[in-house]
């Protein structure tokens, strides 16, 4: 947090007097400065673990099974189709 700014009744008042004017300063034309570019940090990937059970394996192989079967009696050789993927 910051302090609040002060008001210009508490500033010192400047005299004026003792003081020249200043001169304008001649205008140049400056140089156009790009922006720095942000680099955006990738956050790391966490690493996924996948532990399949006894059951759910003979679960997938029985679903598995029933694939190529049903595709045997299509006519299909179960290689073609594992081709395609």
């Amino acid at each position: 947090m910051y302090p609040p700014l002060p008001m210009l009744a508490m500033l010192p008042h400047s005299g004026g007097d003792d003081e020249l004017p200043v001169k304008p300063s001649p205008r140049r034309k400056k140089a156009h400065v790009s922006a720095p570019v942000q680099k955006h940090e990738v956050a790391p990937t966490p690493v996924i673990r996948l532990v399949v059970s006894d059951t759910s394996r003979a679960y997938l192989d029985s679903v598995q099974r029933q694939i190529e079967v049903a595709l045997a009696s299509r006519g299909v050789p179960v290689s073609e189709t594992l081709n395609r993927l």
